[in-house]
Protein backbone atom coordinates (compact mmCIF):
# COMPACT_ATOMS: atom_id res chain seq x y z
CA UNK A 1 0.00 0.00 0.00
CA UNK A 2 1.09 3.56 -1.24
CA UNK A 3 2.57 5.55 1.41
CA UNK A 4 -0.51 8.51 0.15
CA UNK A 5 -2.52 5.98 0.49
CA UNK A 6 -1.95 4.84 3.76
CA UNK A 7 -1.89 8.75 5.17
CA UNK A 8 -5.84 9.31 4.12
CA UNK A 9 -7.05 6.36 5.26
CA UNK A 10 -5.22 7.40 8.94
CA UNK A 11 -6.95 11.45 8.64
CA UNK A 12 -10.13 9.34 7.92
CA UNK A 13 -9.92 7.04 11.02
CA UNK A 14 -8.87 10.08 13.13
CA UNK A 15 -11.95 12.29 12.20
CA UNK A 16 -14.01 9.33 12.57
CA UNK A 17 -12.73 8.80 15.85
CA UNK A 18 -13.54 11.60 17.03
CA UNK A 19 -16.75 11.98 15.67
CA UNK A 20 -17.92 8.68 17.68
CA UNK A 21 -15.65 10.05 20.85
CA UNK A 22 -18.40 12.96 20.59
CA UNK A 23 -21.12 10.77 20.16
CA UNK A 24 -20.53 9.16 23.16
CA UNK A 25 -21.40 12.73 25.03
CA UNK A 26 -24.20 13.50 22.76
CA UNK A 27 -27.32 11.05 22.30
CA UNK A 28 -27.72 10.38 19.04
CA UNK A 29 -31.71 10.44 19.65
CA UNK A 30 -30.99 14.40 20.72
CA UNK A 31 -28.99 14.82 17.74
CA UNK A 32 -32.21 13.65 15.76
CA UNK A 33 -34.52 15.52 17.79
CA UNK A 34 -32.50 18.68 17.54
CA UNK A 35 -32.48 18.56 13.74
CA UNK A 36 -36.46 18.15 13.78
CA UNK A 37 -36.57 21.17 15.73
CA UNK A 38 -34.60 23.14 13.82
CA UNK A 39 -35.58 26.95 13.30
CA UNK A 40 -35.45 26.73 9.54
CA UNK A 41 -35.56 30.70 8.99
CA UNK A 42 -32.25 30.82 10.80
CA UNK A 43 -30.91 27.91 9.06
CA UNK A 44 -32.02 29.13 5.28
CA UNK A 45 -29.66 32.57 6.90
CA UNK A 46 -27.11 30.98 7.39
CA UNK A 47 -26.73 28.82 4.23
CA UNK A 48 -27.50 32.21 2.62
CA UNK A 49 -24.17 34.51 3.93
CA UNK A 50 -22.14 31.24 2.23
CA UNK A 51 -22.81 33.59 -1.12
CA UNK A 52 -21.32 36.96 0.85
CA UNK A 53 -18.57 34.42 2.23
CA UNK A 54 -17.29 32.74 -1.11
CA UNK A 55 -17.71 36.15 -2.56
CA UNK A 56 -15.03 37.74 -0.62
CA UNK A 57 -13.05 34.90 -0.81
CA UNK A 58 -13.03 35.41 -4.73
CA UNK A 59 -12.36 39.09 -4.00
CA UNK A 60 -9.83 38.49 -1.65
CA UNK A 61 -7.63 35.63 -4.12
CA UNK A 62 -8.51 38.05 -7.25
CA UNK A 63 -6.82 41.20 -5.41
CA UNK A 64 -3.87 39.31 -4.30
CA UNK A 65 -3.57 37.81 -8.02
CA UNK A 66 -4.17 41.26 -9.69
CA UNK A 67 -1.59 43.58 -7.25
CA UNK A 68 1.52 40.44 -7.41
CA UNK A 69 1.18 38.87 -10.45
CA UNK A 70 -0.70 40.96 -12.79
CA UNK A 71 -3.15 38.01 -13.54
CA UNK A 72 -7.04 39.39 -14.35
CA UNK A 73 -8.53 36.41 -15.74
CA UNK A 74 -11.37 36.14 -13.53
CA UNK A 75 -12.91 33.00 -14.74
CA UNK A 76 -9.58 31.43 -14.45
CA UNK A 77 -9.27 33.04 -10.80
CA UNK A 78 -12.68 31.56 -9.73
CA UNK A 79 -12.08 27.85 -10.70
CA UNK A 80 -8.62 28.27 -8.97
CA UNK A 81 -10.08 29.53 -5.96
CA UNK A 82 -12.99 26.68 -6.54
CA UNK A 83 -10.23 23.96 -7.19
CA UNK A 84 -8.37 24.79 -4.45
CA UNK A 85 -10.78 24.56 -1.83
CA UNK A 86 -11.38 21.20 -3.14
CA UNK A 87 -8.11 19.76 -3.31
CA UNK A 88 -7.96 21.48 0.61
CA UNK A 89 -10.60 19.24 1.99
CA UNK A 90 -9.25 15.77 1.78
CA UNK A 91 -5.20 17.24 3.21
CA UNK A 92 -4.45 17.76 6.90
CA UNK A 93 -4.16 21.60 7.30
CA UNK A 94 -5.61 22.16 4.03
CA UNK A 95 -2.23 21.81 2.32
CA UNK A 96 -3.70 20.79 -1.03
CA UNK A 97 -4.86 23.95 -1.13
CA UNK A 98 -1.55 25.21 -1.71
CA UNK A 99 -0.64 23.12 -5.22
CA UNK A 100 -5.25 23.23 -6.25
CA UNK A 101 -4.72 27.17 -5.98
CA UNK A 102 -2.20 27.10 -9.05
CA UNK A 103 -3.48 24.48 -11.67
CA UNK A 104 -4.93 27.57 -13.35
CA UNK A 105 -2.87 30.14 -13.13
CA UNK A 106 -0.40 28.93 -15.51
CA UNK A 107 1.78 33.06 -15.43
CA UNK A 108 3.62 31.86 -12.40
CA UNK A 109 5.13 29.27 -10.58
CA UNK A 110 3.39 26.82 -8.07
CA UNK A 111 5.68 28.31 -5.14
CA UNK A 112 4.67 32.14 -5.72
CA UNK A 113 0.94 30.49 -6.01
CA UNK A 114 1.90 28.46 -3.11
CA UNK A 115 3.18 31.64 -1.56
CA UNK A 116 -0.16 33.79 -2.47
CA UNK A 117 -2.18 30.91 -0.81
CA UNK A 118 0.07 31.26 2.32
CA UNK A 119 -0.28 35.24 2.18
CA UNK A 120 -3.97 34.40 2.24
CA UNK A 121 -4.46 31.56 4.78
CA UNK A 122 -1.97 33.35 7.22
CA UNK A 123 -4.28 36.78 7.22
CA UNK A 124 -7.21 34.48 8.16
CA UNK A 125 -5.22 33.11 11.11
CA UNK A 126 -4.23 36.56 11.93
CA UNK A 127 -8.03 37.39 12.31
CA UNK A 128 -8.77 34.59 14.06
CA UNK A 129 -6.00 35.27 16.71
CA UNK A 130 -6.82 38.96 17.35
CA UNK A 131 -10.83 38.35 17.29
CA UNK A 132 -11.02 35.33 18.64
CA UNK A 133 -7.96 35.80 21.04
CA UNK A 134 -9.81 39.05 22.59
CA UNK A 135 -13.12 36.85 23.05
CA UNK A 136 -11.27 33.78 24.64
CA UNK A 137 -9.45 36.06 27.02
CA UNK A 138 -13.03 37.32 28.15
CA UNK A 139 -14.25 34.06 28.08
CA UNK A 140 -11.29 32.59 30.06
CA UNK A 141 -10.97 35.98 32.24
CA UNK A 142 -14.82 35.59 33.23
CA UNK A 143 -14.57 31.36 34.66
CA UNK A 144 -11.13 32.11 36.08
CA UNK A 145 -11.55 35.58 37.77
CA UNK A 146 -7.68 37.10 35.95
CA UNK A 147 -6.57 40.15 37.55
CA UNK A 148 -6.27 42.89 35.76
CA UNK A 149 -2.74 43.00 35.02
CA UNK A 150 -2.90 39.21 33.76
CA UNK A 151 -5.74 40.46 31.67
CA UNK A 152 -3.63 43.07 30.13
CA UNK A 153 -0.99 40.42 29.14
CA UNK A 154 -3.07 38.66 27.55
CA UNK A 155 -4.65 41.45 25.25
CA UNK A 156 -1.17 42.58 24.75
CA UNK A 157 -0.20 39.45 23.11
CA UNK A 158 -2.87 38.81 21.58
CA UNK A 159 -2.56 42.30 19.41
CA UNK A 160 1.07 41.83 18.98
CA UNK A 161 0.63 38.55 17.23
CA UNK A 162 -1.09 39.50 14.51
CA UNK A 163 1.81 42.10 13.71
CA UNK A 164 4.15 39.60 12.72
CA UNK A 165 3.32 39.37 8.93
CA UNK A 166 4.34 43.04 8.59
CA UNK A 167 7.28 42.90 10.95
CA UNK A 168 8.16 40.31 8.27
CA UNK A 169 7.75 42.35 5.32
CA UNK A 170 9.65 44.95 6.94
CA UNK A 171 12.56 42.65 7.37
CA UNK A 172 12.48 40.79 3.63
CA UNK A 173 13.15 44.90 2.70
CA UNK A 174 15.50 45.32 4.99
CA UNK A 175 19.58 45.30 4.66
CA UNK A 176 19.88 42.55 6.61
CA UNK A 177 17.33 40.37 4.37
CA UNK A 178 19.72 41.36 1.39
CA UNK A 179 22.72 39.76 3.42
CA UNK A 180 20.45 36.08 3.79
CA UNK A 181 20.50 36.47 0.22
CA UNK A 182 23.79 36.51 -0.74
CA UNK A 183 23.45 32.39 0.75
CA UNK A 184 23.55 30.15 -2.04
CA UNK A 185 19.54 28.29 -0.49
CA UNK A 186 18.33 31.50 0.21
CA UNK A 187 19.00 33.43 -3.33
CA UNK A 188 17.63 30.08 -4.97
CA UNK A 189 14.49 30.64 -2.66
CA UNK A 190 14.08 34.39 -3.65
CA UNK A 191 14.53 33.77 -7.31
CA UNK A 192 11.59 31.45 -7.39
CA UNK A 193 9.05 34.55 -5.50
CA UNK A 194 10.72 37.25 -7.57
CA UNK A 195 6.92 38.63 -8.59
CA UNK A 196 6.03 38.55 -5.05
CA UNK A 197 8.66 41.47 -4.04
CA UNK A 198 5.43 43.98 -5.16
CA UNK A 199 3.87 42.34 -1.93
CA UNK A 200 3.21 45.76 0.53
CA UNK A 201 1.89 47.21 3.38
CA UNK A 202 -1.59 47.89 1.27
CA UNK A 203 -1.47 44.81 0.07
CA UNK A 204 -1.33 42.88 3.54
CA UNK A 205 -4.10 45.47 4.67
CA UNK A 206 -6.21 45.36 2.24
CA UNK A 207 -5.98 41.02 2.65
CA UNK A 208 -6.04 41.17 6.22
CA UNK A 209 -9.90 43.70 5.72
CA UNK A 210 -11.06 40.72 3.23
CA UNK A 211 -9.74 38.61 6.17
CA UNK A 212 -11.63 40.21 8.67
CA UNK A 213 -15.37 40.51 6.67
CA UNK A 214 -14.82 36.49 6.18
CA UNK A 215 -14.27 35.74 9.25
CA UNK A 216 -17.24 37.64 10.41
CA UNK A 217 -19.60 36.10 8.03
CA UNK A 218 -18.19 32.62 9.44
CA UNK A 219 -18.39 33.42 13.51
CA UNK A 220 -22.10 34.87 12.11
CA UNK A 221 -22.99 31.55 10.24
CA UNK A 222 -21.89 29.63 12.97
CA UNK A 223 -24.17 31.50 15.88
CA UNK A 224 -27.29 31.52 13.02
CA UNK A 225 -26.99 27.38 13.07
CA UNK A 226 -26.07 27.08 16.91
CA UNK A 227 -29.60 29.03 17.45
CA UNK A 228 -31.26 27.58 15.22
CA UNK A 229 -30.98 24.63 17.09
CA UNK A 230 -31.12 26.20 20.55
CA UNK A 231 -34.27 28.57 20.11
CA UNK A 232 -33.82 29.46 23.76
CA UNK A 233 -30.46 30.87 23.15
CA UNK A 234 -29.00 34.23 22.28
CA UNK A 235 -27.16 34.98 18.74
CA UNK A 236 -25.08 37.08 21.05
CA UNK A 237 -24.32 34.55 23.52
CA UNK A 238 -23.88 32.16 20.53
CA UNK A 239 -21.97 34.72 18.70
CA UNK A 240 -19.14 34.84 21.45
CA UNK A 241 -19.18 31.15 21.63
CA UNK A 242 -18.32 30.99 18.03
CA UNK A 243 -15.34 33.19 18.68
CA UNK A 244 -13.86 31.06 21.47
CA UNK A 245 -14.53 27.88 19.35
CA UNK A 246 -12.53 29.51 16.21
CA UNK A 247 -9.72 30.63 18.37
CA UNK A 248 -9.27 27.27 20.31
CA UNK A 249 -9.39 25.29 17.31
CA UNK A 250 -6.90 27.22 15.46
CA UNK A 251 -4.61 25.97 18.22
CA UNK A 252 -5.42 22.59 17.82
CA UNK A 253 -3.10 20.47 14.95
CA UNK A 254 -5.71 20.27 12.35
CA UNK A 255 -4.68 16.54 10.71
CA UNK A 256 -8.10 14.97 10.07
CA UNK A 257 -9.89 14.86 7.26
CA UNK A 258 -11.37 18.38 6.50
CA UNK A 259 -10.81 19.27 10.66
CA UNK A 260 -13.74 16.80 10.76
CA UNK A 261 -14.41 16.04 14.46
CA UNK A 262 -11.97 18.54 15.98
CA UNK A 263 -14.95 21.24 15.13
CA UNK A 264 -17.65 19.25 16.87
CA UNK A 265 -15.65 17.82 20.04
CA UNK A 266 -14.07 21.51 20.40
CA UNK A 267 -17.25 23.07 20.34
CA UNK A 268 -19.48 20.30 22.61
CA UNK A 269 -16.70 20.85 24.69
CA UNK A 270 -17.34 24.90 25.17
CA UNK A 271 -21.48 24.06 24.71
CA UNK A 272 -21.75 23.12 28.63
CA UNK A 273 -20.27 26.64 29.74
CA UNK A 274 -22.39 28.18 27.38
CA UNK A 275 -25.93 26.58 28.09
CA UNK A 276 -26.28 25.09 25.02
CA UNK A 277 -27.06 21.56 24.55
CA UNK A 278 -24.59 19.29 22.87
CA UNK A 279 -26.94 17.91 20.26
CA UNK A 280 -27.08 21.83 19.38
CA UNK A 281 -23.63 22.06 18.87
CA UNK A 282 -22.12 19.35 16.97
CA UNK A 283 -25.29 19.64 15.18
CA UNK A 284 -24.05 23.57 13.93
CA UNK A 285 -20.55 22.30 13.76
CA UNK A 286 -21.66 19.40 11.01
CA UNK A 287 -23.82 22.27 9.50
CA UNK A 288 -21.36 24.53 9.28
CA UNK A 289 -18.78 22.59 7.96
CA UNK A 290 -20.89 21.06 4.99
CA UNK A 291 -21.61 24.57 4.30
CA UNK A 292 -18.47 25.98 3.86
CA UNK A 293 -16.43 23.44 3.06
CA UNK A 294 -18.31 20.61 1.48
CA UNK A 295 -20.05 22.21 -0.89
CA UNK A 296 -17.56 24.64 -1.82
CA UNK A 297 -15.33 21.15 -2.09
CA UNK A 298 -18.38 19.83 -4.34
CA UNK A 299 -18.17 22.58 -7.18
CA UNK A 300 -14.40 22.44 -7.50
CA UNK A 301 -14.86 18.93 -8.10
CA UNK A 302 -17.27 20.30 -10.90
CA UNK A 303 -14.44 22.41 -11.82
CA UNK A 304 -11.63 19.47 -12.01
CA UNK A 305 -13.90 17.15 -14.20
CA UNK A 306 -15.12 20.12 -16.41
CA UNK A 307 -13.07 20.33 -19.44
CA UNK A 308 -11.66 23.83 -19.52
Amino acid sequence: MQKSTIIRISRFIIAVSLIVYVLFFVELQNIISSFKEVNLLLFSSALLLLIPNLFFQFLKWKYLLNSTINFYDNRKIIRSLFVGLSSGIFTPMRLGEYYGRSLDINKSSVTEIAALTFIDKLFVLVSVVLIGGVFFVFFVSDFLHLNIIVKIGAYALIIILPLIPFLFIIFTKSHSAARFMKIKIFARIAEKLSSLKTVNHTILLVTFFYSVVIYFIYTLQYSLLLTAFESDSLIQQNFIMSNVIMFSKALIPQISFGELGVRESTSVFYSTFFNISGAAAFNASILIFTINLLLPALIGLFFITKKD
